[in-house]
């Protein structure tokens, strides 16, 4: 059974800001991407401060405003990781469903329509990636757009999807599932190795998220949006395998639900709040050090990005508001950035080669 700021800057500090097709560079595979006509026209890609954060945070960490990345409209923005390698954000729009990409400065966006619900994805060493889609892991190219099948472990269960998932520091891609029709604790934490295999390594929760590792691997991150609770395990570096399930964070008494998650370099937990706009961030000991509010209520993900790692990255979603909400949060599906005197980790990427135990794709 399973158990139940310099060049190190942000694109050198430069407000961030549109490009038009004009001055983009067309990224193989990808498609044109449109920031909404009214967002263009508002001027709200001037890199407006539209949050209001705290000056410095408990934990003596400051941030600057929080300002619009891209001005797009995500039905449900989710996953964004940071790759070192291109120096570019990419994240997911779950419900377009479609993978997407920007420089530092949110200029040329790309889009890679999916063919299904995509929940997540994993960065590799090449250009290649892996995708959680609601049929299973694949095999993608961004340069051609090919998918190619790993392998579909929740065949059996149709109303079930992928949604968060994220590599461990040895390159094992973490994805769970959930019922997309009834929020029934039904969801499958599986783990994606190196090698291809895969296995299923805890269920019993409704809406898997905040997936993340400490500094030095030792401990995990997981929760369950719809319980509003974040877990903290002992994790096994060498054999994949956590244990010890620990409260971390209980918001269960608030209207807040713990979304996306990602640390940072003191090991501190950042913590996306979906439902009351705001992020948070946590102490190793699970004390609230900071919150920052942002403009839109639908807050769903977040990572640090940037050549040093010290911007804040923030995806949002317009799932389920009504024309009342919509009209109140004329910003919401935008992605946000955030500076941060902290930096964060680089994201782990799959199969990472630098690890005996990982193998690539031949």
């Amino acid at each position: 059974m399973l158990p139940p700021m310099p060049r190190a800057g942000w694109a050198d500090a430069v407000p961030p800001r549109w490009r038009s097709d004009d001055h983009a560079q067309r990224e193989p595979g990808a498609r044109d991407f449109y920031a909404p006509a009214d967002a263009r026209s508002a001027g709200v890609v001037a890199g407006i401060a539209c949050g209001r954060p705290s000056a410095v945070d408990a934990g003596g960490v400051s941030a600057t405003p929080i300002d619009i990345l891209v001005p797009c409209a995500n039905v449900l923005g989710e996953s964004p990781l940071w790759c070192a390698r291109r120096q570019r954000l990419f994240w997911v729009d779950i419900r377009a469903p479609a993978l997407h990409a920007c420089d530092a400065d949110g200029g040329n966006v790309a889009t890679w329509p999916m063919p299904e619900v995509i929940g997540s994805f994993a960065l590799r060493a090449t250009d290649a990636m892996i995708v959680a889609l609601k049929s299973g892991f694949h095999h993608f190219d961004p340069a051609t757009g090919a998918l190619d099948s790993i392998v579909e472990p929740a065949r059996d269960r149709p109303q079930h999807r992928f949604n968060e998932g994220k590599c461990d520091p040895r390159g094992r891609f973490w994805a769970g599932t959930m019922n997309d029709v009834v929020r029934d604790p039904t969801g499958v934490l599986y783990r994606l190795d190196p090698d291809f295999t895969c296995h299923a390594m805890r269920t019993g929760f409704a809406v898997p998220n905040s997936l993340a590792w400490s500094p030095d691997g030792t401990r995990m991150y997981f929760a369950d949006t719809e319980a509003k609770i974040i877990w903290r395990y002992a994790y096994d570096l060498d054999h994949g395998t956590c244990a010890d399930q620990r409260v971390f964070v209980d918001r269960s008494s608030s209207m807040a639900r713990p979304d996306g998650a990602t640390v940072d370099a003191e090991g501190c937990l950042w913590s996306a709040e979906v439902v009351t706009g705001r992020v948070v961030r946590y102490a190793p000991d699970g004390r609230e050090l900071a919150a920052y509010q942002l403009p839109v209520s639908r807050v769903t993900s977040l990572t640090f990005g940037g050549a040093d790692l010290r911007t804040l990255c923030i995806t949002s979603s317009t799932y389920k508001l009504t024309p009342e909400q919509r009209e109140a949060e004329p910003q919401a599906g935008a992605v946000f950035a955030m500076r941060c005197a902290v930096a964060g980790l680089p994201a782990a990427l799959f199969g990472d080669p630098e690890h005996p135990s990982c193998v690539q794709k031949p």
